[in-house]
């Protein structure tokens, strides 16, 4: 009798473990599939004014942008790195929220030379200018149309394979 009992009970207990499961399964949100990975962003900052006020009003309001994950700023290069995912807000938006912020004033995304020509003409590039220092193209945004991390891929990848090749 004693080891029907156990059994029975143990059926129960299995029992409403499956329930649970199966309630939990069809009430649980399932993320829905991203199709752009997350990117490391650049951005060079050209105020003079980094204090701590600044700087944590310039992550604070940059961390509650859609599809941002984290804000790391170095002040000592003056550069502000976005791990961002695009998704229902483009680049051009996220450099437009960062132009609004303290820091953000004179604030140029960073983006791999060589492409300046093609990136200036993106619809939505404001301009484009070459740092010859670091090789690299800063990138400011006008206010419409969006631009998007594809866009400027592709105008990077046009620009590769139209260029000559170089001899040394």
């Amino acid at each position: 009798m004693k080891q029907i009992f156990h059994a029975g009970l143990l059926l129960c207990l299995l029992a409403g473990a499956l329930q649970r499961a199966a309630v939990a399964e069809t009430t649980t949100p399932t993320p829905a599939p991203s199709s752009a990975a997350s990117r490391d962003l650049h951005f060079r900052i050209g105020v003079e004014c980094l204090c701590a006020e600044c700087a944590f009003d310039t992550q604070r309001t940059l961390k509650k942008f859609p599809g941002v994950q984290k804000v790391m700023l170095s002040t000592k290069e003056r550069r502000l790195t976005v791990v961002f995912r695009e998704g229902d807000k483009p680049v051009s938006a996220l450099s437009l929220a960062l132009a609004q912020t303290p820091l953000g004033k004179a604030s140029a995304l960073e983006w791999p030379a060589p492409g300046l020509t093609a990136l200036a003409r993106v619809p939505g590039v404001a301009s484009a200018r070459f740092d010859d220092k670091k090789r690299l193209v800063l990138l400011t945004f006008a206010a419409q149309p969006d631009v998007t991390l594809a866009q400027l891929e592709a105008a990077t990848r046009t620009a590769e394979t139209a260029a000559p090749p170089t001899t040394k």
